[in-house]
């Protein structure tokens, strides 16, 4: 389920996001040979944070909390007036 999530979600979020995301390219079933579903994506360029020295720290932490804040924005498109609304990403079924 969550893969799934991941799948309708990137696309959305991507052009809202202050750093490159990945891009889901394939969404695939389980079956007898992958018994849970699997996500191909497209690699983000540059080192990984854990593998590269923070060396300017406080420009990192910028850069993070504009990343988190911009993904944790309500969305646009769902009516905030309901308690029950529940954001959906635009090509969800």
């Amino acid at each position: 389920m969550l893969l799934r999530k991941e799948y309708a979600w990137l696309p959305a979020l991507d052009p809202r996001l202050p750093l490159p995301a990945p891009v889901p390219q394939r969404l695939g079933e389980p079956s007898e040979r992958f018994p849970r579903p699997w996500i191909v994506t497209t690699w983000v360029p540059g080192t990984p944070a854990d593998r590269a020295p923070a060396t300017r720290a406080a420009e990192a932490a910028d850069t993070l909390a504009a990343f988190l804040t911009s993904l944790h924005r309500p969305d646009p498109t769902v009516p905030s007036s309901s308690p029950k609304a529940s954001p959906r990403p635009p090509n969800w079924d």
